[in-house]
């Protein structure tokens, strides 16, 4: 700095030095320099201060090395706050969404679909003989079929669909701007989905119950209840089905389900 002072005749200022001088911790300082100028316009010499700021220094890179630890933690909190986050919303299983998270989301779409005037279909999902699987394999191969279709359903999903495992088997779809005919080729797609994928050597298939808004259901425990209804007439039909609410006898009493 005390060079440039001489050579651009110009104040140098605030400018940190480090000295290297064989101690434990080098110093450093911050050099002020300022040119004298003789009555010529010549530069005579060179006025040079130094403060020692070894210590601020330190203090310094201390506080930048714990700024970057706690951001490393801040980082590290709010993965681990994201990850409880999701197991608080999942089936830890399937990767769904758990039964009260489903029910939250129902809700908000519901209230969407009666103030929008757009419609809301409900497909409830069973895999069929599960119990047999369990019974002849074991419950660890069940556990590896209820990810494997988990995984086929969700990967059938348009933004903004909803999948829960609802229970056991069970698994229920929600799936706004359908009306009830979208909503029955959806639930066809998937049924067709399960049948053609091999499950090692297993043939795996599902029933499917379906409802939507257009059948006036009053509440989503209605909606649910059609749907639910639905799937028991394809189980009780010979399973491997679809069953939309209106296909579901007149005489058809909830208590049988």
């Amino acid at each position: 700095p005390w060079q440039r002072a001489a050579s651009e005749l110009a104040p140098q200022t605030g400018i940190i030095l480090g000295l290297s001088s064989g101690l434990s911790q080098a110093q450093t300082f911050m050099v002020n320099s300022t040119p004298i100028i003789g009555d010529d316009g010549k530069c005579r010499g060179v006025l040079a201060s130094f403060g020692d700021v070894s210590e601020l220094e330190r203090n310094k890179t201390e506080l930048s090395r714990m700024l970057g630890k706690l951001k490393k933690s801040r980082s590290e909190i709010k993965r681990q706050n994201e990850k409880l986050e999701i197991l608080a919303m999942r089936d830890p299983l399937t990767g769904c969404l758990n039964r009260r998270t489903f029910m939250e989301a129902f809700e908000t779409l519901w209230t969407s679909a009666k103030r929008h005037g757009h419609s809301l279909s409900c497909v409830m999902v069973d895999i069929d003989h599960f119990k047999s699987v369990n019974d002849q394999h074991g419950h660890g191969v069940g556990d590896l079929l209820l990810q494997k279709v988990a995984s086929l359903l969700i990967s059938a999903l348009r933004d903004g669909d909803q999948v829960c495992r609802y229970g056991g088997e069970e698994f229920c779809f929600l799936l706004p701007h359908l009306d009830i005919e979208h909503a029955r080729e959806a639930a066809e797609r998937y049924r067709r989905l399960i049948e053609s994928t091999k499950f090692n050597e297993l043939h795996v298939t599902v029933s499917l119950g379906v409802s939507a808004l257009d059948w006036g259901a009053k509440d989503p425990k209605e909606l649910l209840e059609q749907a639910d209804k639905g799937l028991y007439v394809a189980k009780r039909g010979g399973r491997n089905r679809v069953v939309t609410w209106n296909e579901v006898p007149s005489d058809f009493a909830m208590s049988e389900s």
